[in-house]
This record gives structure tokens, C-alpha cells and sequence, in this order.
């Protein structure tokens, strides 16, 4: 993980709900930045009220920790990067 040059995130279609899958697509994004922050990652996400949970915890957003979104029911790219 840490000689990655990206990391791709879908979410799981076994999940019963969109909000279940987001969150350990979430959970998953966060694992990989505290194990390599310098990978950028590409995060799939359902919701997109979802997508102000991929921050952390001292208010930067996404797009400053090397996250770009993508969301299913808005139908767009967030192209911050």
C-alpha cells in the first residue's frame, strides 16, 4: 500500500443500505490515510451528504488530504485536486 501510486474505493453492493456501504468505504479510506497519507485516493461514495465525513478531524477537507470524491446520486466528480 505504502508504494501505491493511487487507491480506488468502491463501495460493497452486498451492503443492505447506501449509508452502510459509505461507511466502511469511509472507515477503509481512513485506514489507508493513517497508513499511507502520501497515497492519493479515489473514494466512490452512494450519499452525498457522506462526503464531509472523508475530512478529518481538525476541518480540512478532502480535497487538502489528497481525496477525490465521486458520488452516485449526484451524479458528479468532485475535481478539487
Amino acid at each position: 500500500m505504502r508504494k501505491a501510486q493511487a487507491v480506488f474505493l468502491l463501495p460493497c453492493n452486498n451492503d443492505t443500505s447506501a449509508a452502510d456501504a459509505d461507511n466502511k468505504t469511509i472507515l477503509r479510506s481512513w485506514a489507508i490515510r493513517e497508513s499511507a497519507p502520501h497515497v492519493p485516493q479515489y473514494v466512490h461514495l452512494t450519499l452525498p451528504e457522506n462526503e464531509a465525513n472523508l475530512g478529518d478531524c481538525n476541518g480540512r477537507p478532502h480535497h487538502e488530504l489528497g481525496i477525490s470524491i465521486a458520488c452516485t446520486q449526484r451524479a458528479r466528480i468532485c475535481d478539487c485536486l
